[in-house]
C-alpha cells in the first residue's frame, strides 16, 4: 500500500470513528478526568492544572477531535494528528479493554455490545492512529 492511500485509509477511518463517537456521545473527558487526578495527587503544581485543563477541553470534544486530529495527519502533522486522535478518543484502547472487561463479567450480550457505535468508533480511532 503507498504512503499517499495510507493517508487517506487514514483520513477515512478518522472521519467515520468521529461521526460514530459524536452519535454515540463519547469523549475522552472521562480517561483525562482520571488520568489528571492520578497525576496531581503525586504533582500539584499550577502549569499542570492549566495543561490538563486545555487538554480536557479538547476531549470533551470526542468526535470531533478525532475528526480534527485525522485531518492534522492528512495534512503532514502526523504526530499532532495522533496526539488529537488519542485524547479524542478517551485514550482509546484502554477504554476499549476496560469496557470489553465489563461487559464480559457483568453477563451481557457481547456481541450487541461489540457492534455499538462507541465500540466500532474506538477501534477505528485506533486504527487511523496506527496507520
Amino acid at each position: 500500500m503507498s504512503k499517499l492511500n495510507k493517508k487517506y485509509l487514514a483520513l477515512f477511518c478518522a472521519i467515520i470513528s468521529g461521526i460514530f463517537l459524536i452519535f454515540s456521545g463519547t469523549s475522552g473527558y472521562s480517561a483525562m478526568l482520571f488520568f489528571e487526578n492520578l497525576v496531581l495527587q503525586f504533582v500539584n503544581f499550577s502549569v499542570l492544572k492549566v495543561i490538563f485543563f486545555i487538554l480536557s477541553l479538547i476531549a470533551v470534544l470526542g468526535g470531533l477531535s478525532v475528526i480534527t486530529g485525522g485531518l492534522i495527519k492528512f495534512y503532514k502533522y502526523k504526530k499532532t494528528g495522533n496526539f488529537l486522535i488519542w485524547i479524542g478518543s478517551g485514550f482509546g484502547i484502554l477504554n476499549l479493554l476496560f469496557s470489553v472487561f465489563v461487559v464480559y463479567f457483568s453477563g451481557s450480550n457481547f456481541f450487541i455490545w461489540f457492534f455499538s457505535y462507541a465500540t466500532l468508533g474506538l477501534i477505528l480511532s485506533f486504527v487511523a492512529r496506527k496507520l
